[in-house]
């Protein structure tokens, strides 16, 4: 059976083993949705597809919440034969407003209101296009944060990680969630862009 914080570990190091690429990308805008792919990418491969996911699945007729990563697992590439083995929705906080000093963070309770509504417990037989394990009885929280500085070790950094961890624990404060913590993907990947030295670092966690 799928584990996702078996395979989330492992995506943990993926993205490490690929920071240089990731850490640039992190300066143009948001990476939420190249993180969503890249963490479908990663669990087929890791299966050897075994698994794999669609992203941004519901029925929008029977109003169900379109959800940002449905992982399936099937003996064939049949309707009827595939089932949904996990459902997580992605939120991505950052501190900066892509490479410049320009603050993200009066967004960070907005986004995280949002994400909220987002999570909730399970108790239907389908979502979207498939049937759903019996194992699935919620939608799983991952939550990715960026910190960019000028400053190598940044003090600020400790800051606005715990910030965002106590925003979730006042926002998720009704709901199924009561474990809120962060992972290190990677911490102050040095980029020069423009002669100037960038440090970007990417936590992230399967809140529970």
């Amino acid at each position: 059976m799928f584990n996702l914080q078996t395979n989330f570990k492992g995506f943990l190091e993926y993205l490490n083993e690929n920071k240089l690429r990731i850490a640039y990308l992190q300066l143009p805008g948001k990476l939420e949705g190249f993180l969503v792919k890249e963490f479908c990418y990663f669990i087929y491969a890791k299966s050897k597809g075994k698994y794999a996911a669609v992203v941004n699945m519901g029925k929008k007729k029977e109003k169900e919440k379109m959800i940002d990563i449905c992982v399936i697992s099937g003996q064939q590439l049949e309707f009827e034969q595939i089932e949904i083995v996990a459902l997580i929705e992605a939120k991505y906080f950052r501190n900066w407003q892509r490479f410049f000093q320009l603050t993200a963070e009066d967004n960070l309770r907005t986004l995280m209101k949002a994400f909220n509504e987002q999570i909730y417990s399970i108790d239907k037989n389908s979502h979207g296009w498939f049937n759903l394990n019996s194992s699935v009885n919620r939608v799983n929280a991952m939550a990715f944060a960026s910190f960019v500085s000028y400053e190598q070790n940044d003090s600020k950094k400790e800051t606005y990680y715990t910030k965002i961890l106590n925003i979730a624990n006042e926002v998720f404060a009704n709901n199924i969630i009561s474990n809120f913590s962060f992972q290190s993907a990677y911490e102050d990947v040095e980029i020069v862009l423009f002669n100037k030295k960038i440090y970007v670092t990417l936590r992230s966690g399967i809140w529970e």
